[in-house]
């Protein structure tokens, strides 16, 4: 009787949407469902969690997952990409179109590094697409 719940419990879901939310004593992401149910990344797959936080299932649902991972280097990779896109707009401001203020120390560089960041991003950022990468390389290398 108790499986046959938890199966109705299931069935009535579509898509779960996933939120990461820390990580466990072992440096795996967790993650709450709009559902309420917590969920932990067990190698790149979501799985269900007991009450003492053990994971138990693969996700077998089809799920979404939003916000910036809790891994570390992923969380970093993010990091230095907002970094970078903030050199780029000091330089075509108050920068006054200075190379010496860029974290790469040239445009080419900065660009490249930029591109390869985002190009490793699993979830790529809401607030920063290739084009407008693109858009950064055309206005730096632009001649005043």
């Amino acid at each position: 009787m108790k499986n046959i719940k938890l199966f109705e419990e299931f069935a009535n879901e579509s898509k779960i949407l996933l939120t990461a939310n820390g990580q466990d004593d072992f440096s795996r992401t967790l993650y709450k469902g709009n559902n309420g149910k917590k969920y932990v990344d067990v190698d790149g797959v979501p799985h269900t969690m007991s009450r003492e936080g053990e994971p138990e299932s693969p996700l077998r649902l089809e799920y979404e997952i939003k916000g910036t991972p809790s891994n570390p280097a992923a969380k970093h990779n993010y990091m230095m990409l907002s970094r970078l896109q903030q050199d780029c707009e000091y330089f075509l401001g108050n920068g006054n179109r200075s190379e010496k203020n860029l974290w790469a120390g040239n445009v080419d560089a900065q660009i490249k590094e930029m591109k390869r960041l985002w190009n490793i991003l699993q979830e790529k950022p809401e607030w920063l697409s290739m084009e407008e990468i693109l858009d950064y390389e055309e206005k730096m290398k632009a001649t005043k």
